[in-house]
């Protein structure tokens, strides 16, 4: 049983791992940026599912439920819009922009 909990625990530092690496994947390809709410959802459920067996199992367990449950449903939308079934605007918001400083006139 502690192979079990050990794995669990080394899926959910990936999952994390994941998550902190995603913005920098976005930054490169905006076309993930659909994917975006549903990996959260499933990262949410890998965190919740760690944190079920240390304390709170029924909240957890909940938690853990609704957020895989939410998150397979966007992961499948963004699927269907890629696949060009269900058309949703998705305006890319830039990540970097950066203010033009104007320089300044010392006579």
């Amino acid at each position: 049983m502690a192979h079990l909990e050990l794995i669990k625990f080394i899926a959910m530092i990936i999952a994390l791992i994941a998550l902190i690496n995603f913005p920098f994947i976005v930054k490169r390809r905006k076309d993930f940026v659909k994917y975006l709410p549903g990996i959260f959802f499933l990262i949410i459920t890998f965190v919740a599912e760690g944190f079920e067996e240390i304390f709170f199992h029924e909240l957890f367990a909940i938690i853990e439920n609704v957020s895989l449950l939410i998150g397979v449903i966007l992961l499948i939308f963004a699927a269907l819009m890629e696949l060009d079934v269900i058309s949703i605007e998705i305006k890319h918001i830039k990540l970097n922009k950066k203010k033009k400083i104007k320089p300044l006139n010392r006579q």
